[in-house]
């Protein structure tokens, strides 16, 4: 049987029952011509499995633990013997980026290569919202012009969002 070209399912199904066929003869390896066969076969099915039957990467350290924590139907708790539970969160909400010492853990843990972890991935741009005890002393001390006061309520809103000190400048 020679297959020059795969279709179609049927077609791929008999080229994978012929690799095998080939494969299983007691004489394969010495048989150059069965060799040559059987690579010019294989590169038939590795073509048509390219286009029909496509392998999704995942460029994404922290989906790859997710898709393996789903595959272990494992929570996030179970990952707490690798780090504290804080830092676990963060980095499962992409707030905090991998150590590498963290990166060999989960390495290890799911048997994932550390290359396929140790990726630059985006992190996620929302600020920490900050606490300050201070507001409500200084507004229940302190009796500003109420325009003021939301001017310094918006300040405080910009800074929360956008995570970072903007320069204001205000004549009251």
């Amino acid at each position: 049987m020679k297959i020059k070209e795969i279709k179609n399912q049927e077609d791929y199904n008999n080229a994978i029952i012929y690799l095998e066929e080939l494969d299983a003869k007691p004489d394969f390896e010495d048989r150059e011509d069965l060799i040559k066969e059987f690579d010019r076969l294989a590169d038939l099915i590795e073509k048509y499995e390219e286009i029909h039957f496509p392998v999704e990467t995942i460029d994404d350290p922290i989906e790859l633990i997710k898709i393996a924590m789903s595959y272990r139907d494992l929570k996030q708790k179970d990952l707490y013997h690798i780090a504290s539970k804080s830092i676990i969160s963060e980095i499962m909400n992409k707030k905090r980026a991998m150590s590498k010492s963290i990166i060999r853990e989960f390495s290890k843990f799911f048997l994932i290569d550390q290359e396929a972890l140790n990726v630059k991935y985006e992190l996620n741009k929302a600020a920490k919202k900050v606490k300050t005890k201070h507001n409500s002393t200084i507004k229940n001390y302190f009796h500003f012009n109420p325009n003021l006061l939301s001017e310094i309520n918006n300040y405080q809103r910009n800074v929360t969002n956008s995570g970072m000190l903007l320069k204001v400048c205000a004549n009251y």
